[in-house]
């Protein structure tokens, strides 16, 4: 990346990928940042010669780009570098993948940076704790708090959906029968990803993920969660395949077909499930960077979202 006056980045730009790139000028100084980081900055004291301006191209005709360019914005003041990284922060989930539907980072709301479909607080839950990308993750404390979202299209499947969260549980009260990570529907439509005891003790902390309607509606991890530890968990439908993932890796998938029931009775929720047994299954501890696809991530792309986060440095408190 590099300014006419050869003012240089230092990223290696990759073919097939989205940078968020901004370059300010603060009287002589210049500053380059790709996807909400400084990377270098400098004085450079040669006036700017006020001729015509080109998107797409350095000059006219020459040092076209190929590819796609989107959000172009021009202010008239220098973005600090905080403005810089929350504008990246508030942009980023609009263009991670066509197929995102929903995305809540926990940033000090609950709001959807996708597709605008923005959740509400419920009971004590807050935005507040430590978090992972940037700097808040959803508490909950496992007595009545969830996100609420308003009942949407863009949340209802009939074949093809990825649930994708970060978790960090501090109890598992499995007199409540579980505890929902996400939902949409109850124990006879809709689908839901949630943390259960097996009928049998052998894993007291298992993921299942359900969708009514299908051939066999539910699939069951072999995982055991541990308290207070970070987890990255995926899991989902393809219109073959029930299929749930732990931290990069497969941990367990069972065939089936046939469509989803459509919800019709309890909204999408975050943090709370309506499912196994019949009672309110809610959430204790952390969630974090929740997102929700319709359609089924591949084994390379659930693993980079992994990796990615773990660059991030989440904290394991």
């Amino acid at each position: 990346l590099e300014s006419r006056l050869r003012f240089g980045g230092t990223s290696v730009i990759e073919i097939g990928k989205w940078y968020n790139t901004t370059l300010t000028r603060n009287g002589s100084t210049f500053s380059i940042y790709v996807n909400g980081n400084l990377e270098n900055s400098g004085t450079i004291t040669r006036a700017i010669e006020n001729t015509n301006s080109f998107i797409g191209a350095a000059n006219a005709g020459v040092g076209n780009v190929t590819g796609n360019i989107e959000e172009v914005g021009i202010w008239n003041t220098a973005l600090t570098e905080q403005e810089v990284k929350e504008l990246y922060e508030a942009q980023k989930g609009q263009w991670l993948d066509t197929n995102l539907v929903a995305y809540y980072k926990f940033n000090g709301n609950a709001n959807d940076s996708a597709r605008g479909h923005n959740g509400t607080l419920e009971g004590n839950a807050n935005t507040t704790a430590q978090g992972l990308w940037d700097s808040n993750a959803l508490d909950l404390d496992g007595t009545g708090d969830y996100v609420s979202i308003a009942e949407n299209d863009d949340l209802k499947f009939d074949n093809n959906l990825t649930i994708s969260a970060w978790v960090n549980s501090n109890t598992f009260n499995m007199s409540q029968n579980g505890h929902g990570i996400f939902s949409y529907g109850s124990g006879s439509n809709g689908y839901a990803l949630e943390v259960i005891e097996s009928d049998h003790g052998t894993y007291p902390s298992m993921l299942r993920f359900m969708g009514m309607g299908l051939t066999d509606n539910s699939v069951f991890g072999t995982f055991s969660l541990e308290l207070n530890t970070c987890y990255h968990i995926v899991a989902g439908y393809d219109g073959s395949e029930l299929f749930i993932y732990v931290n990069g890796e497969l941990d367990d998938s069972d065939p089936s077909t046939g469509t989803i029931t459509t919800p019709t009775t309890y909204g999408p929720r975050v943090g709370y499930a309506h499912f196994t047994g019949g009672s309110d299954n809610y959430w204790s501890g952390l969630i974090d960077e929740v997102k929700i696809y319709n359609r089924r991530l591949s084994d390379a792309e659930l693993l980079a979202d992994y990796n990615a986060f773990l660059e991030a440095k989440f904290v394991n408190s």
